[in-house]
């Protein structure tokens, strides 16, 4: 409960918009987030891919992930999400998008995240104390606050790429039918 009191607190709201602005003239979107910020990415992917056209998520350093950097430009944003312990991975993945030029908006749980450095704007979102196993209620409400209000302030944008999201999963099955 803190760290989401926290949240509400901390979040400057000209950069929230200026995030929002970055993500409606992006041509790609994408969420870089390794070891324990892995369901983060995956997360802000997913909900991301539902209202934006282009959206990757890279999770690892190897082949797989190896082409992320194709087509990025100036025009693409990158979210950079890293807490403590930091992953090298992250940082080195988010210089190598800063390299070419994307904007990186950083999520992140202090000033002394080695991610602020990369980024234009960051937001600093307040985590349980680190453990073993990490809370984070508060970076993945703020993702969804972001989602939302990116929906809300571009419902045209949204209406179109949700059509696409409902198309793709009704023609893959992927929603469970109750038989009657």
């Amino acid at each position: 409960l803190e760290s989401l009191q926290q949240l509400g607190r901390s979040i400057n709201k000209s950069d929230f918009f200026k995030c929002l602005e970055w993500m409606s003239l992006a041509d790609h979107v994408v969420a870089i987030g390794t070891m324990a910020s892995v369901p983060l990415a995956e997360y802000f992917g997913y909900a991301a891919s539902k209202v934006l056209p282009s959206v990757k998520t890279v999770t690892s350093v190897g082949a797989k992930n190896s082409d992320f950097l194709k087509g990025l430009s100036s025009d693409s944003l990158v979210f950079l999400i890293a807490f403590p312990r930091y992953p090298e991975t992250s940082v080195t993945l988010g210089k190598l998008a800063r390299s070419q030029g994307c904007r990186i908006v950083a999520l992140t749980d202090s000033n002394q995240s080695p991610i602020i450095q990369i980024a234009q704007i960051a937001f600093l979102i307040s985590i349980s104390a680190t453990s073993f196993v990490d809370a984070y209620s508060a970076p993945l409400t703020f993702i969804n606050c972001l989602i939302t209000e990116f929906a809300e302030r571009y419902p045209d944008e949204t209406k179109k790429n949700m059509s696409y999201f409902e198309t793709f999963t009704e023609g893959m099955n992927i929603w469970h039918q109750r038989k009657t």
